[in-house]
């Protein structure tokens, strides 16, 4: 058995994505991402282009979310793409983006999701689509009701 080209530059270019957050480091966090890539969050329907999008949105975040931890769950990673599943958790300190809400503030949540990728020969990422569950976190923040979830509209 032979190790697939460019595996370890992806390998490597998913372990610094994942801790960037942890640690909030925006120079690691850029260094996984070409700098046309795109980064897709598919629950709020943002979409994030280059790395002056994506530094601005990095920087919110671990500002809106000091104690942030990002953990990996597991990856598969085939050729030029990979699929990531993930954990997050937190307390909610700031507004960010779509999520400033001051009812919201000092309430931690923690939630699941899944990143898929599609790298570059040089093992940065191109593309990233991520899905998390945001019924989850808006309900753990008392944006949502527990009873809303799930329940058609009347």
């Amino acid at each position: 058995m032979h190790d697939e080209p460019g595996l370890e530059a992806r390998a490597g270019t998913i372990t610094a994505w994942i801790s960037s957050s942890t640690e909030k480091d925006v120079g690691k966090f850029l260094s996984c991402f070409t700098e046309d890539a795109v980064d897709e969050d598919v629950p709020t329907g943002r979409v994030l282009s280059g790395h002056a999008e994506l530094a601005a949105d990095f920087r919110s975040w671990v500002t809106a979310v000091p104690d942030i931890v990002r953990t990996e769950r597991g990856r598969v990673v085939s050729g030029d793409r990979a699929s990531v599943e993930w954990a997050v958790r937190g307390t909610l300190r700031r507004g960010h983006g779509k999520l400033d809400f001051p009812q919201a503030m000092g309430k931690s949540f923690a939630y699941a999701g899944a990143a898929f990728m599609e790298f570059a020969p040089d093992g940065r990422i191109r593309l990233v689509r991520t899905y998390w569950d945001l019924a989850r976190l808006l309900t753990q923040l008392g944006l949502l009701t527990p009873d809303a979830v799930g329940r058609p509209a009347d």
